[in-house]
């Protein structure tokens, strides 16, 4: 099973071709070579290359202490984006025949179950969706070490369920983890007295919670600065909502999507054309589980559907304000369901029953999938399994083994779409000529954005559409935030930018480039423009930060602050910057104030000649700081306290988990797998 993974995916292990479909190349691509670029100048604190600077270390989107994830650090970019792909791939299906062994599946239902898991379409789909894919690899773990200890009790299940839970923390994908907590506490009500269910899931729950600390606490921190710490509205929180029929993809009918974006989240819910047969045979025959599974699928189903039920707006009249896109709460009900049908393949093997059920379930694929889609790949898997289940013994295996892989098969090109390697190493033409670090603003893409005419992939590549800058050493300014993960600065800035550039005053949008220190703009024709901004820069006239809007031309070197006062020349005579620092040699002819264009966050800290200077606020998204007159050194540092305490707990819990993990255990072993 491992090896097909390899061989799945061996052309992007080659680096010939790599994944690119919607947020691959969109964000995930660039915000890696960020990382990589950052840590060269220390602990990646801070995030200069996106929207005049934002917190790196704190973001989860970044999972700067998830361990997998530091494979991005392998010399070679595409090899290290591909290996974090594919470990998780091996992981997910490893850990998928562990849990169906540990539930006393055959060899055969423990490799189907694990193959249908990493080949399906519901994993695959989030190839393009990476903090899903690295949480959901570590579920079936969770399952595999939780089941162990509900049996046998031993401390070193304990520690390595926790530990499995702590990765999915780390990871600190909201959603994910609220799925986690009820999927372990579903789990553990099944297998456990409801006290002792509770007791235990919380024990696991708060050792896991010490593990995933460096996460979370300052995610948590950072939230509440963000966009983010302000409710989302609900049409944006209903966005890609599960369509009613979707489960319909389970058993191969193409579903029409009603959402505007024009595409589901989940590109395909398929998982195989013998899944769906023994799906249904084993709610027929009531295999083992039945009752968990089909709880979690109709809850799952409740709030997945979003806009087109009442559940989610409950919800979100409840406080569920902060997460987006109701179709990721059916994930689980995905994963419960492949496992329900490696559970009822085992049945499959030993009662002639359920193999009847299953063959009738196959005809009737074949009249559902032949009305519903017409002449296609799924309706023939559903001919060859109808087929395929006339046959007995190690021959009916070996053509269900072959089936499988087919079925499975051809949709991975197609839900996880590759293109040509050099699409991340050729330096586009329009790059050529901008010094590094140079700070671009993209008007192309808003025209984009206002137009709802995404770009294509080519023109996403030789355009340097935001934030694929990041991938040739580029900074950006004034990009869309659509994570909404920016400070709450960046998104004021960024409002008044937008009034004025799609709004009746345009003739402030130089102004507002200038107080970015936007260095280069590409036109909606593709073009490069040369601005002449900088980053810091001296204020030559201070006006209060209220009047911004007030029909006048302000001058070039205008700042705006909350207390203004007459500034004093002043130059500008060196400047040395890390990811997480700036350093400037000021000669100051009297009072003057010192214009950083970079977000402020409290926890920049200024020093001018080693002594402790306030920063303040200018320019609606940006910072200052107030130079007394004379030659003197400004340095300021990005430093997040929370963020190394927190690592020092999680690093501590994890060693100690290991640790006990590591030890013999006095509790008797679980039963065997049979």
């Amino acid at each position: 099973m491992l090896l097909l993974v390899l061989v799945a995916f061996a052309d992007i292990l080659s680096t010939k071709r790599a994944l690119f479909n919607r947020d691959t190349a969109w964000v995930y691509a660039p915000e890696r070579a960020v990382l990589r670029d950052v840590v060269r100048d220390g602990f990646p604190f801070w995030n200069p290359r996106f929207a005049s600077g934002q917190p790196l270390a704190a973001n989860p989107a970044y999972e700067v202490f998830y361990p997998p994830h530091w494979l991005i650090f392998l010399p070679n970019f595409l090899f290290a984006c591909a290996a974090e792909v594919v470990v998780h791939f091996l992981l997910a299906a490893a850990g998928m025949f562990l849990l169906l062994r540990s539930l006393r599946l055959r060899i055969e239902a423990a490799v189907f179950g694990a193959g249908t898991f990493a080949f399906g379409g519901m994993l695959l789909s989030v190839t393009n969706l990476l903090p899903f894919l690295f949480a959901m690899t570590w579920w079936p773990w969770l399952g595999f070490f939780a089941n162990r200890f509900f049996e046998g009790r031993r401390r070193s299940d304990f520690a390595l369920a926790s530990l499995a839970l702590g990765m999915i923390l780390l990871v600190g994908e909201p959603a994910t983890i609220l799925e986690t907590a009820a999927l372990l506490g579903g789990f553990a009500l099944c297998r456990l007295p409801a006290r002792r269910a509770v007791g235990w899931t919380a024990a696991i729950g708060a050792t896991a919670l010490l593990v995933g600390a460096a996460q979370l606490i300052p995610a948590a921190d950072f939230a509440r600065d963000s966009s983010r710490g302000t409710p989302i509205n609900y049409t944006t929180v209903t966005r890609w909502s599960l369509e009613p029929a979707a489960p319909l993809e389970f058993l191969g009918v193409p579903v029409h999507v009603t959402d505007r974006t024009g595409s589901p989240w989940i590109l395909s819910w398929y998982c195989g054309m013998l899944a769906a047969a023994l799906i249904v045979a084993g709610f027929a025959h009531r295999v083992r589980g039945w009752p968990f599974v089909a709880a979690v699928v109709a809850v799952s189903y409740a709030v997945a559907i979003g806009r087109h039920g009442p559940i989610l707006r409950v919800l979100y009249l409840a406080g569920l304000k902060a997460i987006r896109y109701p179709e990721k709460w059916f994930l689980p009900a995905g994963f419960v369901l492949i496992v329900f049908a490696a559970i009822a393949a085992d049945r499959f093997l030993e009662d002639a029953r359920v193999r009847r059920t299953a063959h009738i379930a196959a005809g009737a694929l074949i009249v559902v999938n032949a009305v519903a889609g017409g002449v296609n790949a799924r309706l023939a898997a559903a001919v060859a399994l109808t087929l395929i289940l006339f046959l007995r013994g190690r021959v009916l295996l070996l053509f269900l083994a072959i089936l499988v892989l087919v079925d499975l098969g051809a949709q991975m090109r197609i839900v996880a779409p590759r293109i040509d390697g050099t699409f991340y190493t050729d330096v586009p033409a329009i790059a050529r000529g901008i010094p590094p670090h140079a700070r671009i603003y993209h008007d192309a893409d808003w025209q984009a954005t206002a137009t709802s005419t995404p770009p294509t992939w080519t023109l996403l590549h030789d355009a340097m559409y935001p934030e694929s800058q990041a991938l040739w050493g580029f900074d950006g300014v004034l990009e869309s935030d659509v994570a909404m993960l920016y400070l709450r600065p960046t998104a004021d800035f960024l409002n008044v930018f937008l009034h004025a550039r799609f709004g009746p005053r345009r003739d402030l949008g130089p102004m507002l480039l200038s107080f970015a220190g936007a260095t280069h703009a590409i036109t909606t024709e593709h073009r490069v423009v040369r601005l002449q901004n900088e980053k810091l820069t001296i204020a030559t006239a201070l006006v209060a930060a209220n009047r911004i809007d007030e029909p006048h031309t302000w001058p070039h070197g205008t700042a705006f602050v909350d207390r203004p006062f007459p500034p004093a020349p002043a130059r500008i005579e060196r400047v040395r910057e890390t990811a997480s620092s700036i350093d400037a040699d000021v000669d100051a002819d009297g009072r003057a104030l010192l214009v950083i264009a970079v977000t402020p966050h409290r926890y920049w800290c200024a020093t001018i000649d080693g002594a402790p200077a306030p920063l303040v606020r200018a320019n609606i998204g940006f910072q200052a700081i107030e130079v007394p007159r004379g030659r003197h050194h400004v340095a300021m540092r990005y430093r997040n306290p929370l963020v190394i305490a927190c690592a020092i707990v999680s690093l501590i819990a994890a060693a100690a988990l290991i640790a006990l993990a590591a030890l013999r255990s006095t509790a008797p072993p679980p039963p065997s797998p049979r």
